[in-house]
């Protein structure tokens, strides 16, 4: 077939789904309900190909940062230097991404939406279900202080 072959049928495919798009979409619409296994199986298996990609993995996480904390990439791995890659809490060695109790959160203030330092999920946990208040882990420290505790007095890594 010829480019000019090719740019006619071209055309006259663009005007026959204009003159027929209510019956185009009908057929779509008939085909997605009669097929909506195999394309949901399809989609699924889809994103998670898609989703496994190192190259989107990288991308992924990078939106995130800039449209959760305001932060690039580089912000982040200045962060994690300067922290030597440990919870700014309890100092445990974290791992720079993933879904792991060790990896590393990054902790902000849900007011002002200031990011604050790089958490691990314990840690990001706990300050969050203590309702970021100073006053009502004072109160929790207290507690534990009356009621028993368990575990070394000093976090490793402290500097007091």
């Amino acid at each position: 077939m010829t480019d000019e072959a090719r740019e006619k049928q071209k055309n006259r495919m663009k005007i026959w789904r204009e003159k027929n798009k209510e019956a185009i979409k009908e057929y779509q619409k008939k085909w997605k309900k009669d097929n909506s296994a195999e394309v949901s199986a399809y989609q699924k298996e889809y994103q998670a190909e898609y989703r496994s990609r190192d190259d989107k993995q990288q991308w992924f996480w990078e939106k995130n940062l800039f449209a959760n904390y305001g932060i690039t990439s580089d912000d982040f791995n200045q962060m994690w230097e300067d922290q030597d890659g440990k919870c700014a809490v309890c100092f445990t060695k974290l791992t720079p991404r993933g879904r792991d109790g060790n990896s590393a959160t990054v902790d902000h203030n849900h007011k002002t939406g200031e990011v604050r330092a790089l958490l691990c999920r314990s840690c990001n946990n706990a300050i969050g279900h203590l309702k970021d208040s100073p006053a009502v882990l004072e109160s929790a420290i207290r507690y534990l202080k009356v009621f028993g505790y368990y575990g070394p007095d000093k976090i490793k890594g402290d500097q007091s």
